[in-house]
């Protein structure tokens, strides 16, 4: 997926690629306006899911008894 990234990503708009691990988005690639392809890849950040847009769509394709297990302590 990063080749393609690289290659098709606009340069005009923050570009993003994460994963849910338990309640939290780990961005694997984040890219901002006007900075490197290398840049996007430099360093992994995290943050609870329900506060990006990008964990609140990954979560809304999960049922409920799945959001439960996993927000429930």
């Amino acid at each position: 997926a990063l080749p393609i990234l690289e290659r098709h990503a606009p340069r005009d708009i923050v570009v993003a690629l994460g994963v849910l691990w338990e309640d939290q988005i780990i961005y694997i690639y984040h890219s901002r306006p006007g900075s490197q392809g290398s840049q996007a890849l430099a360093g992994f950040r995290m943050c609870p899911a329900w506060q990006s847009v990008t964990g609140v769509a990954l979560l809304a394709a999960e049922s409920d008894e799945a959001l439960m297990q996993r927000f429930t302590p």
